[in-house]
């Protein structure tokens, strides 16, 4: 209810919607309604053009009957909500008039400038738009996952931020919150699970430390049973803490690397072989637990050192419906920035529409192909990879057996990409897995089975 002589401010759920209440009920919006109320708020406070919205509703140019059918769809959106007001109209672009809505995006933005990162993981594991099960268009489904995708990664960067800032200040209250919203949000990461553990303990919840770690091996099916020496090291940790802050953060560090020479030996080998105009890919299988993360780690960690860009991300059957979740997870820091600014455009704005990347003015994005969403974003990917190799390159994808279809469907562009430098891909099987024949494109040149 608004008071007198006060415009009436209506709450618009993004997150686990569209919804929009109008005190005190919610008011009922159909598919499109509620689509074209989450893409002119998903854009933000810049809003987006007419024609990209008609285009995301309808895939169909923007003039004749279908600008008519939506302006249809705006009027009647207006009088089913009762305010005529909820746009600001700047030519073709269309505004949020966030006096009059207040959206859960705005909320989410608020959450992690207060490093509440726990409450923003929260909120976008409620699902952006996730309540639009009706199809609306193929446009409009890639523009919601990359959308998606770009607000899941704003989250996990702001939540790293916080932890590397508070771990290194010691503020283990800030940095539980951090570990845990990255965990969240990538609940079968051991590197996250050890961040939990670490935060736990040190602010003086030991219990807690114990409770993630039995709660992160039910979640792998593995029982109580600890899956490597790396959570060993720990739990037991967690167990033994007493207040010796500096003892325990001792017990956090990785543990010192033993055995598996030959084995690091024959990847650095291959690595090295590369030569200037080919890629290298490597397939590592083995049974859990055997260290297979921890022997990468150290093979990355000795490339890194002999000046090699190493692009990391770790595949979760969680997210196996979010399309590129895996590859694009790995094309983050400062190499990949430099090698978006260097592609020309359209390609460098379809990279910006799906990468969470400074954009330093307002430039719409040029379509080469609006009929062929698939082969224009991998034309786009392709020419980032081949970028981002003309400086000795390792991408690395953990535990590729749960990757997404679309990063499956675009692996051989890892293999087809010029002008690549020292470059190595990894992808985890287990053997069962291998055994019934799952496709992994492009993964035959080097298999490792240790």
């Amino acid at each position: 209810m608004s008071l007198p002589g006060r415009l009436e401010v209506f709450d618009v759920a993004l997150f686990g919607g569209p919804s929009l209440r109008r005190e005190p009920e919610e008011v009922p919006l159909s598919p499109y309604q509620g689509a074209a109320l989450g893409i002119v708020l998903g854009h933000g406070r810049e809003g987006v053009l007419r024609s990209r919205i008609v285009w995301s509703l309808w895939e169909a140019e923007d003039g004749g009957p279908e600008r008519h059918r939506f302006s249809q769809l705006l009027y009647a959106t207006a009088q089913k909500i009762g305010a005529d007001d909820l746009f600001l109209y700047e030519g073709d672009r269309i505004k949020p008039n966030l006096s009059r809505l207040n959206s859960d995006l705005e909320l989410l933005e608020a959450l992690v400038r207060k490093d509440r990162n726990k409450d923003a993981a929260a909120l976008v594991e409620r699902g952006f738009l996730s309540r639009l099960v009706s199809p609306i268009s193929r446009a409009f489904d890639d523009w919601k996952d990359a959308r998606t995708l770009s607000l899941r990664n704003r989250v996990r960067d702001a939540a790293a931020s916080s932890w590397s800032a508070a771990e290194g200040s010691g503020d283990w209250t800030v940095a539980c919150d951090a570990a845990e919203a990255l965990l969240a949000l990538d609940p079968d990461s051991e590197s996250c699970l050890r961040r939990v553990m670490k935060a736990r303990t040190l602010a003086g919840n030991p219990a807690g430390a114990e409770a993630a770690h039995r709660a992160w091996l039910e979640r792998q099916g593995l029982g109580g049973r600890p899956i490597d020496a790396l959570v060993t090291v720990t739990a037991d940790a967690a167990r033994s803490h007493a207040g010796r802050e500096n003892e325990s953060i001792q017990a956090f560090e990785d543990p010192q690397f033993v055995g598996r020479r030959e084995e690091m030996r024959r990847l650095l080998s291959s690595l090295r072989q590369t030569t200037a105009d080919s890629i290298s890919p490597i397939l590592v299988t083995g049974e859990a637990g055997i260290g297979k993360t921890r022997l990468l780690n150290e093979v990355c960690r000795v490339a890194v050192s002999g000046g090699v860009t190493v692009l990391h991300s770790r595949c979760s059957p969680l997210e196996q419906q979010i399309p590129l979740n895996s590859l694009l997870d790995a094309l983050q820091g400062s190499a990949v920035t430099s090698a978006v600014a260097r592609i020309e455009e359209p390609w460098r704005g379809v990279i910006q529409d799906i990468l969470p990347l400074p954009k330093p003015t307002m430039v719409e994005t040029s379509y080469v192909d609006p009929s062929a969403v698939s082969r224009r974003l991998f034309e786009a990917i392709r020419r980032l990879l081949q970028e981002v190799a003309r400086e000795p390159a390792v991408l690395w994808i953990d535990d590729f057996q749960w990757a997404d279809h679309t990063t499956t469907e675009v692996a051989p562009l890892f293999c087809t990409a010029k002008q690549v430098g020292i470059s190595g891909r990894r992808a985890v099987m287990r053997p069962r897995q291998a055994a019934a024949g799952r496709s992994m494109p492009g993964l035959g040149s080097d298999r490792r089975d240790w």
